[in-house]
């Protein structure tokens, strides 16, 4: 299946894209309508490629609630790029599951909004943090991640109830996690090695 596949209405539920394996290059942000998903044949299989001097500001958007993004990876060329997010998560109940996202000029996958789940993706070789579970982002979880040689920090929260569980941050430039001045939040059964 093709990108341009997606459902572009926010009117029912569970539309979902299938893509094939292969390489898609972009050159505009990907934007998920509600309760849409999109889904590769798995992280080594199906690659989502920003095309050089796109600088967008994500590759792909979370915007509407109930949006899920799944088994494909993500490579945002960062340097031919500037700015760009691989995941951007601005609505509700959002689920990111086995992804891997190399090179973003910006953040792996940051999220603005509640109860995100990132489920078994890494995140490595980006110009700022690796999971960023930014102000507003509160109740979200990250389960069996990997944050490695990343620029900022492998795990940064700013929002209250935020779990990091069974998690892996190793040799980012920055801390393995932080948390700054939040309340009700978890990091359980994590490796953190070699950050900054």
């Amino acid at each position: 299946a093709a990108l341009n596949d997606l459902p572009t209405t926010s009117g029912g539920f569970n539309g979902a894209v299938t893509l094939s394996e292969g390489t898609f290059n972009i050159g505009g942000i990907i934007t998920l309508p509600v309760g849409s998903t999109l889904r590769g044949q798995g992280r080594l299989a199906t690659d989502i490629v920003q095309q050089a001097g796109a600088n967008l500001a994500s590759m792909i958007l979370c915007s509407s609630q109930q949006c899920h993004v799944r088994d494909l990876s993500l490579n945002g060329v960062k340097a031919s790029n500037t700015t760009t997010a691989g995941i951007s998560i601005t609505a509700t109940k959002v689920t990111v599951k086995d992804v891997f996202i190399t090179s973003c000029p910006a953040e792996g996958i940051v999220s603005t909004s509640t109860y995100t789940q990132i489920i078994g993706c890494l995140v490595t070789l980006c110009t700022t943090h690796g999971f960023h579970f930014n102000t507003g982002a509160s109740n979200g979880s990250a389960v069996q991640c990997t944050a490695l040689s990343n620029s900022g920090d492998g795990f940064r929260f700013g929002a209250s109830g935020i779990t990091i569980l069974a998690c892996e941050s190793n040799s980012n430039t920055g801390p393995g996690v932080r948390g700054n001045a939040v309340n009700l939040c978890r990091i359980t059964g994590c490796l953190i090695t070699l950050n900054g």
